[in-house]
């Protein structure tokens, strides 16, 4: 056996990883040299133009250097009359600020330096750095020549922001440093992993949550405590003394319970009839089943809205109801619980099949009820996977924006006070702050839910399974749950044929004739929408399947 860490393997790792931190460290500080070197040549050029254009009267400097300030973003300008050592200094400038600045640092060894540079007709660029309106500074004196070209009639001081500067040079320090940790995990991979490809792939894992989980999350943690680029509670403050806020926690939460309750138990009798029954037409029911997936989640809303909406076909044309409305928790239950009981039927499908049906067998055989049989042995075996089932479609409910923001009507759940945040309000802190309370109710679900399971082992030990599969119902109980199915499957079929029949129809509610206008807009002003979806599609499929 071949040992993967020795001290040669060891000191080699360590020599190389030194050289290439040397190598990357040079790289970048020739980098930083050249930036600053632009830098210096462009504040070169800048203090050399603006020296020769000013005016050398004292009755034109004080417009001429508010104008200039104003102008020029980068450089704040201090302009003054008078020449060291020999004249009282008249100090001009645009702010009350940038004169408190000159006098403050006026007796200062730099400052001498300054006066003494431009009584010797010489630019002086300080090599100290000062701060002034909270951004880091260099100074520039300039003198101002008179027309003989050999006295002067006094002096411009240059505050030159340095911002650029410091975060370019924090940049390149982020990217050496990450440079050099890429090299030292894929050398590391390299040399001491059995299987380096393997390496590479769980170093891809965490790289893709790295980049598009942790640090977006880290963000919008790090946003809701700042207010004015400092840090503050406001944000928190404010949203959980809001009575609005948690009302529209509650109101997720709610929304969530009733989901994936009402989801579980839907996708749990689609896959137990077709995993443990003897019924016809399994591969039907199973398409059934996956319907709702391929629809966007805004398109059962909006079949159900025309159902039973205040102009509904069914409210209105057929039962001529008048106070009755779709829009609240009890339509959106509806509309989330057909959308995501195919995420609980399809967990609870590969479940069922798992369970190995000679256990079922033997308890039929040794004169076990049917019910016994799915009580004591059926249904604890597929407990972890009813309750990751009910954990999927509660997170994804939470998550759910599209149906309540169409069918929500006056209730509030939290992804649209979220969005209206962002959007309507432009409080990105208070959104970040939102999302993140979105994120307490799945964690909760979550912790409980491996509580739970870890309090019991769910282990079966069997020889070769069998491929047959019980019939754990009778008759009766088997009609029951495919009558329940059957209208299920009616209630959806006849969703989708609304959306259907609604783009033949001249106008819903009203004018029930059939028309081709529909479509023909559609085709004509969502062109491009729809050109963008399928690219949009195409592009993400493949990586969704990595």
């Amino acid at each position: 056996m071949i040992a993967l860490f020795t001290w040669r393997k060891i000191l080699s790792f360590a020599i190389v990883s030194l050289l290439v931190m040397l190598a990357l460290f040079w790289l970048f500080d020739t980098l930083r040299s050249s930036f600053d070197r632009i830098v210096r040549d462009n504040h070169r050029q800048l203090v050399n133009v603006l020296s020769e254009a000013a005016p050398r009267e004292r009755e034109s400097a004080e417009g001429w250097v508010e104008n200039v300030n104003k102008e020029f973003s980068d450089a704040d300008v201090i302009y003054v009359n008078g020449v060291p050592g020999w004249d009282e200094l008249e100090i001009i400038a645009p702010s009350e600020s940038l004169r408190s600045f000159f006098e403050q640092s006026r007796d200062s060894a730099d400052f001498k330096k300054g006066f003494e540079s431009v009584y010797y007709l010489e630019n002086y660029y300080s090599g100290l750095s000062y701060t002034f309106g909270g951004k880091r500074v260099s100074l520039v004196f300039s003198p101002l020549i008179d027309d003989t070209r050999y006295d002067i009639t006094g002096f411009l001081v240059f505050l030159m922001s340095a911002e650029a500067g410091r975060n370019y040079s924090q940049l390149l320090d982020i990217f050496m440093l990450g440079a050099f940790a890429v090299f030292v995990i894929i050398y590391f991979i390299s040399r001491f992993f059995r299987d380096p490809v393997m390496g590479y792939i769980i170093l891809g894992l965490f790289i893709m949550v790295g980049i598009f989980v942790a640090y977006p999350l880290f963000e919008a943690v790090r946003l809701t405590f700042l207010k004015d680029g400092k840090f503050s509670m406001d944000t928190w403050k404010s949203i959980l003394t809001s009575r609005q806020y948690l009302s529209a926690l509650w109101g997720s939460v709610r929304l969530g319970l009733l989901t994936a309750s009402f989801s579980t138990v839907i996708g749990f009798i689609f896959a137990f009839v077709i995993t443990r029954t003897s019924v016809k037409g399994k591969r039907f029911l199973s398409t059934m089943g996956l319907l709702p997936v391929i629809s966007p989640p805004f398109s059962l809303s909006l079949s159900l809205i025309l159902l039973f909406g205040s102009n509904g076909l069914i409210t209105k044309q057929l039962l001529g109801l008048k106070d009755f409305t779709i829009y609240g928790l009890g339509g959106l239950t509806a509309v989330q619980t057909v959308g995501m009981f195919p995420i609980a039927f399809l967990t609870l499908s590969g479940v069922l099949q798992a369970i190995d049906s000679t256990l079922e067998e033997a308890s039929l055989d040794l004169n076990g009820s049917k019910w016994k049989t799915f009580s004591r042995i059926t249904f604890p075996l597929a407990i972890p996977g009813v309750l990751s089932a009910w954990l999927l479609v509660f997170t994804n409910s939470l998550a759910d924006f599209a149906n309540p923001l169409l069918l929500g009507g006056s209730y509030r759940v939290l992804s649209v006070e979220a969005y209206i945040e962002v959007t309507g309000r432009n409080r990105l802190g208070h959104g970040a702050g939102l999302s993140i309370l979105l994120l307490l109710p799945t964690v909760t679900a979550f912790l409980i839910q491996r509580y739970w399971v870890s309090r019991k082992s769910y282990v079966t030990v069997t020889g070769k399974p069998s491929a047959r599969l019980s019939d754990l119902v009778s008759r009766p109980v088997k009609y029951l749950l495919v009558g329940l199915l059957a209208l299920f499957i009616v209630f959806i079929i006849g969703l989708y044929g609304t959306i259907v029949a609604g783009c033949f129809v001249a106008n819903w509610g009203i004018d029930y004739s059939f028309t081709l206008r529909n479509i023909t807009e559609a085709l004509e002003r969502g062109r491009k929408a729809i050109m963008d979806t399928f690219t949009l599609s195409a592009i993400a499929t493949p990586f969704a399947q990595v």
